[in-house]
């Protein structure tokens, strides 16, 4: 399925960039949301399809729990012709790991599966960011300057290994770029942002609960075209602008935390 065409040249510093979508069947909080519906099309398509005209993508991985509980997602990466990895469901940074040597990754784009509203643009310039800055480690996520939801974050596959092979903790094996992030001492860190700002940051546009799911699937009846396929980020930002009731359907749904360093380090001491 994956079709983007590459920009830039090797001189500008091209080179091979894997997007890899981490998605399960499990959730605590809405089990099977990968292949809830929005716009007739399971979300876990909806964000693959989205990464399919990245101008900065070399290739598109799937990377889920081993298993036969994720048959639906392998199914449905069957029908769509989209490459799958699989590794621990608890230990997502060796999941990450494992993906990219087998994928022959340089640069890795980190996407979770619960982001249907996912942005090529914005992804693109993470990449771009990413390679200009120099950077061990950029992401938009840092300071938000977009809503929830349009979370890119891209790292070096040797910032990856690095951090595989120190992580210690459970939330940095769990969530996998803590152990990134949190370690500036270590990793050059870059920010990427929206110049100007795109939509209120506290919008909640990724899926996680059920009054997510609610306010996405109006989402889409009111702003998606007749193929179920949502306009870019600052499009959407202007419609939910216009129609603020949607996004007070999930305001108050709060996001479930990582723990910062110290806290984390506490807490296992």
């Amino acid at each position: 399925m994956f079709t983007g065409e590459r920009g830039g040249s090797p001189a500008e510093g091209v080179v091979r960039t894997v997007a890899i979508v981490q998605a399960r069947m499990g959730s605590s909080r809405l089990p099977g949301k990968v292949m809830l519906e929005l716009g007739g099309h399971p979300v876990l398509e909806q964000v693959v399809s989205r990464l399919a005209t990245c101008r900065r993508l070399d290739e598109v991985v799937v990377a889920v729990p081993a298993g036969s509980a994720q048959r639906p997602i392998h199914r449905l990466c069957r029908r769509l012709d989209m490459a799958v990895a699989t590794g621990p469901e608890n230990d997502v940074l060796e999941r990450y790991r494992n993906a990219a040597r087998n994928h022959d990754a340089e640069v890795v784009v980190r996407i979770t599966a619960d982001c249907p509203c996912l942005d090529a643009r914005v992804v693109d310039l993470a990449v771009e960011t990413f390679i200009a800055s120099g950077a061990d480690y950029a992401s938009n996520t840092l300071q938000r300057t977009w809503p929830r939801g349009y979370d890119v974050e891209v790292f070096s596959r040797a910032a990856l290994e690095r951090a595989a092979a120190s992580a210690r903790l459970e939330h940095e094996r769990e969530h996998v770029t803590p152990a990134l992030w949190q370690h500036p001492e270590r990793f050059r860190i870059q920010p990427v942002l929206a110049h100007p700002p795109c939509g209120n940051p506290d919008w909640r546009l990724c899926l996680d609960t059920p009054r997510d799911y609610a306010m996405l699937r109006l989402l889409w009846r009111g702003c998606a075209d007749s193929h179920g396929h949502l306009p870019g980020a600052r499009q959407v930002a202007a419609f939910l602008e216009a129609n603020p009731w949607l996004t007070a359907i999930n305001a108050k749904v709060r996001q479930q935390p990582v723990p910062p360093p110290a806290a984390a380090r506490e807490a296992v001491g």
